[in-house]
């Protein structure tokens, strides 16, 4: 039996309310139904990220650089 997958919420474009979705759900606003919804921020670390990038630069022992800093903020969103 799989698990069931968690409801994802999103912030409503109109009113700003936060509805809570399950897949299959109907993608509009429970509050004012506008259709248009943003999917809210992760609170997932992004430790694994950073480490991905420090092991990019060992192995290809690429100089660390301010424009390999910027590839790195561009690429996961960090700051090195």
């Amino acid at each position: 039996m799989d698990p069931q997958p968690e409801p994802v919420s999103y912030i409503c474009g109109d009113c700003g309310m936060e509805n809570t979705l399950k897949p299959g759900d109907v993608i509009q606003c429970r509050e004012c139904g506008y259709r248009i919804l943003y999917k809210k921020r992760t609170r997932r670390s992004m430790q694994f990220y950073f480490a991905l990038c420090y092991l990019i630069i060992l192995v290809y022992r690429l100089p660390y650089s301010k424009s390999y800093q910027h590839f790195c903020e561009f690429l996961f969103g960090l700051s090195l």
